[in-house]
């Protein structure tokens, strides 16, 4: 008689999927998602007329838009953990890991030097401060570098990069209105405030220095430590796991968690406002709860979208998914459609109907490059293919 073989333990037959996983879903998801409010945000913001932006509806798109700069960061942070998590799963050299790591996020701070440079080839050099200024890319390339050149280490134990980020998230906070307070109202020393911007604010509210914005890629890599030993317990109950990264119950947890600590950070913020009195700007008390209600606006947002991976229809959630996975490029494509001289003709003169169905054709085009893009290796690939089997010779006939 045949005796049956007992059914393998979920675990167990879950276990290479999760070590050969390369992409989480539920991080690409979110970025796509933040990639759409950015275009919005910033095309809203540069098409539309006065009397547009006396409306309602031109206000809820300015809400929307402060929440890509926090959620890259703390994104950015959680695949930093779950990019040193995976290679100590692997057994890969962590020595290597964080030289991989500090190489990407110099990279993305040579990126946007580019395309500063690029900005002032197109539209018109002012001056240096132009192309040297301190914006989103080098605040991400920052923070990745430093949290990678201190927290991924052979020798430092399992859990150096949640400490490292735990501390870098307190002390930025915290010598965030210190450091503003002591420059304000100091002139602007060239050559020097130009290293001091990429770190800390001097003269100038629009750039987006290290100190405090590190805090959010630093709280990213502690949400991405409680989402990775989540996910290691359930990855065998929930195959969904394995795909999207996160389940079910801990998103709806995470969510709920940051509604109300973003509702007691916008309270800290009125709080401290109101006793000191003043704007609030990063040399004010206040920033310190400000910054912690942006980054649970982030983490809101990183839920809401990776809760979107059970609703959204496969078609949509794959193009998402390229949103996510070129961010880079999207921001590349659609600031000087937005910002630059090519954008004059428009710039400034359509009502809120004629610039939402721009921000659709802009989407579009950007979504159309973006499938152009990876065509390109696919086709290269398929070259190198055809070529090798041109150059093998055909089995010989016995």
């Amino acid at each position: 008689m045949k005796v049956k073989a007992p059914p393998p333990e979920p675990r167990a037959a879950t276990a290479g999927l999760v070590k050969g996983s390369s992409r989480i879903e539920a991080i690409d998801l979110a970025r796509g998602w933040a990639s759409l409010i950015m275009i919005q945000g910033h095309a809203f913001h540069a098409w539309t007329n006065p009397a547009a932006k006396a409306t309602r509806a031109y206000g809820w798109t300015r809400l929307l838009g402060t929440l890509p700069l926090p959620a890259f960061l703390l994104l950015a942070g959680m695949s930093l953990l779950w990019r040193m998590r995976s290679a100590e799963r692997k057994g890969e050299d962590l020595d290597h890991v964080r030289r991989l790591v500090c190489r990407r996020g110099l990279s993305v701070v040579a990126w946007g030097y580019a395309l500063s440079l690029l900005s002032a080839w197109m539209d018109g050099y002012e001056s240096l401060w132009q192309v040297l200024r301190a914006d989103v890319l080098h605040v991400i390339g920052l923070s990745l570098a430093l949290l990678g050149a201190l927290g991924i280490s052979a020798r430092g134990g399992r859990n150096r990069l949640p400490k490292v980020a735990a501390w870098a998230a307190l002390l930025t906070l915290m010598l965030c209105p210190v450091f503003s307070a002591w420059l304000r109202g100091r002139p602007a020393i060239y050559p020097w405030a130009l290293l001091v911007r990429l770190f800390v604010e001097w003269g100038d509210p629009r750039q987006m220095p290290l100190i405090p914005l590190l805090a959010w890629c630093a709280i990213g890599v502690l949400l991405g430590e409680a989402m990775w030993r989540r996910r290691a317990r359930e990855a065998g109950r929930d195959l969904d796991v394995l795909r999207i990264g996160v389940d079910r119950k801990a998103l709806v947890c995470v969510l709920m968690l940051s509604l109300v600590g973003a509702a007691l950070a916008e309270f800290g913020t009125k709080a401290l406002r109101s006793y000191f009195g003043g704007p609030l700007t990063r040399a004010h008390p206040a920033v310190v709860f400000n910054a912690i209600e942006l980054a649970c606006r982030a983490t809101i947002l990183a839920s809401v979208a990776a809760l979107s991976a059970w609703i959204l229809p496969q078609r949509l959630r794959s193009g998402l998914r390229r949103f996510g996975r070129h961010s880079l490029l999207a921001y590349a494509l659609h600031i000087p459609l937005c910002y630059g001289r090519i954008a004059a003709p428009w710039r400034g003169k359509l009502t809120m109907l004629e610039a939402a169905c721009g921000v659709v054709l802009l989407v579009s085009v950007c979504a159309a490059l973006i499938v152009a893009r990876e065509a390109l290796p696919e086709r290269n690939r398929g070259s190198d293919r055809s070529r090798s089997a041109e150059k093998t010779p055909p089995p010989r006939a016995r």
